[in-house]
């Protein structure tokens, strides 16, 4: 899917240059800036920042990545109440996120 996205946005930076950033220049540059794997999850932080999600609520949303990279461990948690809080219950983060979209 990262390599389709790349392909497409290389099409677009042929085609219209002016869509992109300055500094974004050749393919080169876009392999080093944009990535299926984060440009989604930035763009989606940036906006919900803009409409006024705490970033507590951003951080939890965003604790999938960590859970995920720990395995079967528990990831590390720079606060305790994040180590034992229970993900699976967490539901007003996740409404507060969404709706800012």
């Amino acid at each position: 899917m990262n390599d389709m996205f790349l392909e497409w946005l290389s099409e677009i930076l042929d085609s219209r240059p002016n869509l992109f950033e300055k500094d974004i220049q050749s393919v080169s540059d876009l392999e080093d800036k944009d990535n299926v794997f984060w440009s989604f999850q930035r763009g989606s932080d940036s906006r919900a920042l803009d409409q006024g999600v705490l970033t507590s609520d951003i951080n939890i949303v965003n604790r999938w990545k960590m859970e995920e990279r720990a395995g079967f461990n528990k990831p590390n948690f720079a606060k305790l109440a994040d180590y034992y809080a229970d993900f699976r219950i967490l539901k007003q983060p996740f409404v507060q996120y969404t709706q800012a979209m």
